[in-house]
């Protein structure tokens, strides 16, 4: 064991016994129940029949920890006064061994002390903000204890309190506290059932909370099952910008790993987008407040990774995206037609996403019969067109007649998370 007692009472009790089970988080007070976790830090499994804790009145076998049984390399097992059932139900998990109902109830100023079968003290841990100045109080936030820290058995100033996202994998529970209980390895932001790969469920559960560009998620869209941390932001706003769109849609998309495939624990952060350029549509000539964007005659290219703006009518024209990066493009009362092509064609991006501005109704219409600069050339085949993945989304309308060929396509991912569509 890592740790060397130096309180000399306890040093009298026991010595610290070799082994692999370390205290690797708590929270002493919590809206859900307080906790301790242990974690197998070793390489080898460890059986806690006959193991057991308590607090500072340093009794073995006050709290039996037998119903761990075999703690494999690496798992984390979690003792807490909540019932096992409900405090797995306010933080989602599955697979983890959870002890219910402690007795012995943590104070602000407290004490961890674990036992072995033999009951030697094989860890402990004395914290509480009064009692060390300056180190975490865990109130409805825990503590996890870096590895460097495994050797303390005094709570540390250097120390932090959970925070949604973190190394940890910290998230908040139902009842609004913030923590990582059952995990110890870092864990993607994205992961948002906390299962260690970054899936499809978890795509659904990011675009259950797709609001758009500049709309808040305050209150929450009705499908979306993401708890808001004490902040008040979702795990789906990368950004922490108060809305979910495409900048946080582009992060989502890059954590992907597939099912049963780790994902990155760092993957995921993202810095908030910068403010979104203005094009508005004139008629027969376009305006454009902002960057990233250039204008020929009726025709406005995108240029450049970023947000935009679209307003107004365009008698003849079209938007094409031709960059690389995410583009979040808002129709916002948007009425576009083209006489011998697609309104809206997107020739380059790694993704596009297009959200309907709430209440707005948005108008696309192309050609019959289009003419391609290159007589080689057969795309865009659409009235909305992409060659590569394309989102839509938004609490807005969009209609789109389609006289060519098809009335939306993607050449990549296509996905539809809301709004009402006509085509």
């Amino acid at each position: 064991m890592k740790r060397t007692l130096v309180v000399g009472i306890v040093a009298l009790l026991a010595p610290i016994a070799s082994a692999q089970i370390e205290i690797t988080e708590w929270m002493y007070s919590g809206a859900d129940g307080e906790f301790i976790e242990f974690t197998n830090v070793g390489s080898n499994s460890v059986d806690m029949t006959g193991w057991s804790f308590d607090d500072s009145s340093q009794t073995p076998g006050t709290v039996d920890l037998s119903a761990f049984g075999v703690v494999q390399a690496g798992e984390s097992v979690i003792l807490t006064e909540a019932v096992a059932v409900d405090f797995a139900a306010a933080w989602g998990l599955s697979g983890v061994d959870i002890i219910g109902e402690l007795s012995a109830n943590l104070g602000r100023n407290d004490q961890l002390n674990l036992y072995d079968a033999s009951d030697n003290l094989v860890d402990v841990l004395s914290y509480g903000d009064e009692d060390y100045p300056g180190s975490p109080r865990t109130q409805n936030q825990s503590c996890n204890i870096p590895e460097s820290g495994f050797s303390a058995t005094e709570a540390q100033t250097s120390w932090v309190l959970s925070a949604v996202g973190d190394e940890y994998g910290a998230r908040t529970s139902s009842g609004g506290d913030v923590a990582s209980p059952g995990r110890i390895v870092g864990y993607s932001l994205c992961d948002y059932d906390a299962d260690g790969d970054v899936d499809l469920k978890d795509f659904g559960a990011f675009s259950a909370c797709m609001t758009g560009s500049g709309v808040l998620y305050d209150p929450l869209p009705a499908a979306c099952g993401l708890t808001p941390d004490l902040d008040g932001f979702i795990a789906a706003d990368a950004d922490r910008d108060s809305d979910v769109d495409l900048v946080d849609f582009a992060a989502m998309v890059e954590c992907i790993s597939g099912p049963d495939t780790p994902s990155d624990p760092s993957c995921g952060y993202i810095e908030a987008p910068p403010t979104s350029t203005l094009i508005t549509l004139n008629g027969t000539s376009i305006d454009v407040n902002g960057t990233g964007v250039t204008v020929d005659g009726t025709t406005a290219t995108i240029t450049s990774a970023g947000s935009y703006t679209i307003i107004g009518t365009l008698n003849d024209g079209q938007i094409v995206v031709n960059t690389g990066g995410a583009v979040e493009i808002t129709l916002d009362g948007v009425n576009i037609t083209n006489s011998t092509n697609a309104p809206i064609a997107v020739l380059s991006a790694d993704s596009v996403a297009f959200i309907l501005e709430d209440q707005s109704t948005n108008i696309l219409t192309d050609a019959a019969t289009y003419v391609f600069d290159d007589p080689e050339e057969d795309e865009p085949n659409a009235c909305l067109f992409s060659k590569d993945s394309m989102l839509i989304s938004g609490t807005g309308t969009l209609t789109v007649h389609g006289n060519y060929n098809d009335g939306i396509a993607s050449k990549d991912d296509l996905v539809i998370a809301s709004g009402t569509i006509n085509v």
